[in-house]
């Protein structure tokens, strides 16, 4: 969930202060069938690791070969000499370690992030000129890598997207005037794209992914009308346990960023779980929403969202060795440069902020604080909050 936050919390964050985010999510050509076998063992022995394992490793890469059928005829055996057997638990591990010296980017303006074969790169600043020039940068670094260790990105299906507040029309003119290229080919721009599961909107916009996830909750939910029957059918508890299992995880994924949506969309999202729940159990469609938890003895999914973003800030800020993550619950935008100077100047931040993630922050850490000291803290600039 790292990576989605941190593009979310960045992308809202310098849209706040009238910059925007330039985004590039790389589609990589069979990305497990690609590891290159001697290169991998090269990256085991370099990490020192106990020669037994690499010897185990090898044999378990090795000595591979595949043959086709055609009807009756079968072909000679070819070895295989790349690539990480499919299915096999290792696979993933393997390919992360395979990748571990990409050029990875880490600073305030540009961040380069892995989850499996799936790599975003994003840069913001607030001239977009200077936000493609980064993003372009990152991109020629992770092109040699690329030609170095026999990784083949499809620059035609990768995706790039300018996010950025609503009304930044110059920046998003010109980002589609400019060019970001991989491999001498021209990357295609997007107004949404989908990254890690979520959909992301060039306005800084969770609604698309909104919409997309309660028609998903909808369509899985048409299931439990069947199975409940018309007169007769199956005992409400089984279908409140299908719902809990097959149907609420779709929105359970995405409580760190859900948590902090609009009370519109929140209401959406709790109306869609009432008309689910009212079904299940028979309950007129007129039955007051105010007692449908009550009644059905469940927690509301708006309270179980808080809980679950609660939970993973407390984690994140229990886990050692996790700067990346500490850093993405920071709200502040004051970045210290060597001589104690502000990175970032303090803009006029627009009057409709949008909310990210890192809020549920402060509600940890100060659980107590006073409603009226709340709400000084919500109507400050972010721009001009303390972490």
């Amino acid at each position: 969930m790292n990576p989605i936050l941190e593009l979310h919390t960045d992308a809202s964050r310098f849209a706040n202060l009238k910059e925007c985010t330039i985004a590039v999510f790389l589609d990589i050509e069979r990305a497990f069938d690609k590891v290159w076998h001697d290169g991998l063992i090269y990256k085991f022995i370099k990490r020192q690791i106990n020669p037994k394992f690499i010897m185990l490793l090898d044999s378990f890469l090795h000595n591979r070969s595949c043959r086709v059928k055609i009807r009756n005829t079968l072909s000679q055996p070819v070895n295989i000499r790349a690539g990480v057997p499919q299915g096999s638990v290792l696979s993933p591990i393997l390919y992360s370690v395979y990748c571990s010296d990409f050029p990875f980017a880490d600073t305030p303006r540009t961040k380069t992030r892995m989850f499996a074969d799936d790599t975003a790169i994003w840069a913001s600043h607030r001239n977009p000129d200077r936000a493609i020039l980064l993003t372009q940068e990152a991109l020629r670094r992770a092109e040699t890598w690329t030609n170095d260790w026999r990784v083949k990105p499809n620059p035609l299906k990768s995706q790039s997207i300018c996010i950025s507040y609503p009304r930044a029309f110059t920046k998003h003119r010109k980002f589609q005037e400019s060019r970001l290229t991989l491999h001498a080919e021209q990357i295609p721009k997007q107004n949404t794209v989908r990254y890690l599961g979520i959909t992301f909107s060039h306005n800084c916009s969770l609604n698309p992914d909104l919409e997309t996830t309660l028609k998903k909750v909808r369509n899985r939910s048409n299931l439990l009308y069947h199975i409940r029957g018309r007169i007769r059918g199956c005992n409400p508890e089984t279908l409140k346990f299908t719902y809990n299992t097959y149907i609420r995880p779709i929105i359970d994924y995405r409580a760190p960023i859900y948590a902090t949506l609009a009370k519109k969309s929140l209401e959406k999202i709790a109306a869609c779980e009432r008309k689910i729940l009212r079904r299940i159990y028979r309950l007129n469609y007129k039955f007051p929403s105010m007692h449908v938890h009550q009644r059905t003895k469940s927690i509301p999914i708006l309270d179980r969202l808080k809980t679950l973003q609660r939970k993973y800030v407390i984690r994140t800020i229990n886990a050692n060795n996790n700067t990346i993550a500490l850093n993405t619950l920071h709200t502040t935008h004051k970045y210290p440069a060597a001589n104690n100077r502000l990175l970032n100047r303090l803009p006029r931040v627009p009057k409709h902020k949008i909310k990210f993630p890192p809020t549920a922050l402060l509600e940890t850490v100060y659980p107590d604080l006073p409603q009226t000291l709340l709400n000084i803290m919500e109507d400050t600039p972010i721009s001009l909050r303390r972490s």
